[in-house]
């Protein structure tokens, strides 16, 4: 942010800076004020699939599927990559349709097979975190397990570690 913040300063207009600047506020789960980072974006570069997406992730996050999946297919819109169709397929997914995004997830792993861009390896770390979803949600018991375990220690699944409670309605351990 520190580098973000100095070139910000001068060229309050760059649409990459913006991006950078918004996805640091989503990491930090500041999704308001991503928000409006990439809202700035889609106003100042309308046909850049950086803002739309970044809005993507931001409305999945705070679970407005309906405008998560609006603003992924006017990235997609704008540019086809295995990265805008796995932002497809993951706002699908969040919204439960499950056919949609099985289609947009496996279009996005042949476009990372065949004409990989340079959020690929983003795009199929996505794909493999919807997959699991859409394969259990599907019913594929096995491979949606399978899928599901893969997420381990992803921001989606964070590995918890449950402690023994000594105080309140009483201890966990036997006296």
């Amino acid at each position: 942010m520190e580098v973000c913040n100095k070139i910000i300063l001068d060229e309050p207009d760059n649409p990459g800076v913006l991006y950078v600047i918004g996805c640091v506020l989503l990491k930090a789960a500041r999704q308001l004020q991503a928000i409006q980072s990439a809202k700035r974006i889609t106003s100042l570069c309308p046909n850049d699939f950086r803002g739309w997406s970044l809005l993507t992730l931001c409305w999945g996050e705070l679970h407005r599927y309906d405008e998560s999946v609006r603003n992924a297919e006017r990235a997609v819109k704008c540019k086809r990559t295995d990265k805008t169709l796995s932002d497809l397929a993951y706002a699908h997914a969040n919204a439960g349709n499950w056919d949609k995004a099985d289609q947009f997830n496996k279009e996005a792993m042949i476009e990372a097979a065949t004409k990989p861009s340079p959020l690929a390896g983003e795009a199929l770390k996505n794909c493999n975190v919807s997959e699991g979803y859409i394969r259990l949600a599907k019913g594929d018991w096995k491979e949606g397990f399978q899928a599901y375990r893969a997420t381990m220690r992803t921001k989606w699944r964070k590995e918890w570690a449950y402690g023994i409670v000594k105080s309140g309605w009483g201890s966990l351990m036997p006296s």
